[in-house]
């Protein structure tokens, strides 16, 4: 099996920004993957709750990502790129979602 890596060769400035855009399925997808894989704290609000985010949610937590709703705002707490994790085989059930599927596919085939 061939060995994958990312390497980051200019470090960014933090991002401590407030970006507002309307709450939708794949916007909402996307954020927990990219904060799944960020270090530290993210914090979105106005996050589309429905049976493909539930999906997405219970896929990334099964791999290790914390994951917390609290009031209106949804808190994942990245470890950074090849962060997932788990201890036992599992099985993930992305529902009906191609985004999902797709995403988790693309992400778990770097492992």
């Amino acid at each position: 099996m061939k060995s994958f890596s990312i390497v980051v060769e200019k470090k960014i400035n933090r991002f401590n920004k407030s970006i507002f855009v309307p709450g939708d399925k794949s916007c909402s997808i996307r954020y927990f993957f990219l904060a799944s894989q960020a270090y530290g704290l993210s914090k979105a609000k106005g996050i589309l709750e429905s049976e493909d985010i539930f999906s997405t949610i219970k896929a990334l937590t099964k791999l290790g990502v914390r994951i917390v709703k609290k009031n209106n705002t949804w808190f994942v707490w990245g470890n950074g790129l090849n962060s997932l994790t788990t201890k036992d085989d599992i099985s993930i059930d992305c529902g009906n979602s191609g985004t999902l599927s797709r995403f988790i596919l693309s992400i778990l085939s770097t492992y």
